[in-house]
């Protein structure tokens, strides 16, 4: 399996794994931000990036078929 870093010794950035740590950094900023937005308001639109981001592959993968 690649690692792109060598710190990255439990596989954290492996391309298989981006979906999941792209979800944990939108959280994490969600949370850094909550003294301005709350988060009442963010961690309902953070739901969101499950379908986006499915909807963004399936495209992408449609295109290299075609």
């Amino acid at each position: 399996m690649f690692q792109p870093t060598y710190t990255d010794d439990g596989g954290r950035y492996t391309y298989i794994k981006q979906p999941q740590i792209c979800k944990w950094n939108i959280k994490k900023f969600a949370e850094a931000i909550q003294g301005v937005v709350p988060l009442a308001k963010t961690v309902p639109e953070t739901k969101i990036f499950d379908e986006e981001y499915s909807d963004y592959y399936t495209k992408k993968m449609r295109r290299k078929v075609k």
